[in-house]
Parts: structure tokens; C-alpha cells; sequence
């Protein structure tokens, strides 16, 4: 088979707070692929391992955050591909939000140099590929006002 190899064990999370207004955490890479890039947490599923437990321990290597911190842990529904040159790969990668305490600060392990909360509302500004930019849309348009569809998408822990 030729053409390049589809992958499906990345998760994403996108993690929230209710401080002065909605948030958006972004982490920045320390190292490849795409040092320098501002994005959600995200990790590779290890074999054997449910997406939601990658994205539970995901968020517990990379910022320091237990299931116990959680306020919430939400799906998202759509899927984007994305194409990773570098590996020849095309990447789909199921999406979480995870909301955190107001005052939550992530402890960043090696992966990362830095980290910022972005208000929700300037986040999709903030994160460089339409994937990502449709998932804050989601977060925002589904889960923020809470209700029906939050409840909907809500995972149970």
C-alpha cells in the first residue's frame, strides 16, 4: 500500500476554566513536532488503552491535573484530519474538553516551555489549524452555556 499511513491514536483536550470569563489553556511545545506551536494538551494512545483513559492521563503527565481536579470531562464530537508532513501521515484524533477550578494552574512537564489561559472568545485566533478552530467553536456553542446539550456531551467518570 502506498500513500501516507492513517493514524488514529491521538487524543486532544482542550482544557477550560471559568475564571473571569470563559479560558482556554494553551501549551507550547518544547520540542518536535511542531516546536514553538500553541496547542491543547495532546498525547498518543498506548496500546491497549481507551481513548478516554490517554486523555485522562494525558492531562495528570502533561500539566500536572488528576481526575480528582476535574471539574468535568466533556466529548467532542467532530474529527478532524490532519496531514503531518514530517511523518507522511494523516492523523484523526478524537477531542475532549476538560474543565478545570478557576484557579487551576498546570504544572508542565518537558514537553512544553510555557503555557497561557486565552479567553475563549479570542482563542480561535489563537491556535493555527481549522481543526482546532472548530473544536473551540464546539466547546463554546455546546458546553459553555451548560444545559441540554453539556449534559448531552458529558462524560461520566
Amino acid at each position: 500500500m502506498s500513500g501516507p499511513k492513517l493514524r488514529t491514536d491521538v487524543v486532544d483536550v482542550y482544557v477550560f476554566r471559568r475564571s473571569a470569563g470563559a479560558e482556554l489553556l494553551q501549551l507550547r511545545r518544547s520540542r518536535a513536532p511542531f516546536v514553538g506551536a500553541w496547542h491543547p494538551v495532546m498525547g498518543h494512545i498506548e496500546n491497549g488503552e481507551r481513548a478516554i483513559e490517554t486523555a485522562l492521563r494525558e492531562l495528570h503527565e502533561e500539566i500536572g491535573l488528576a481526575r480528582a481536579g476535574l471539574v468535568a470531562l466533556y466529548q467532542l464530537e467532530q474529527t478532524f484530519p490532519f496531514f503531518l508532513a514530517e511523518r507522511d501521515e494523516i492523523m484523526l484524533s478524537p477531542r475532549f474538553a476538560a474543565e478545570v477550578d478557576g484557579s487551576f494552574e498546570p504544572r508542565l512537564n518537558g514537553e512544553h516551555d510555557a503555557h497561557r489561559w486565552v479567553p475563549i472568545a479570542d482563542a480561535p485566533d489563537r491556535f493555527v489549524w481549522p481543526g482546532q478552530q472548530h473544536a473551540i467553536d464546539e466547546l463554546a456553542r455546546f458546553i459553555l452555556p451548560g444545559g441540554e446539550k453539556a449534559e448531552a456531551l458529558r462524560l461520566l467518570l
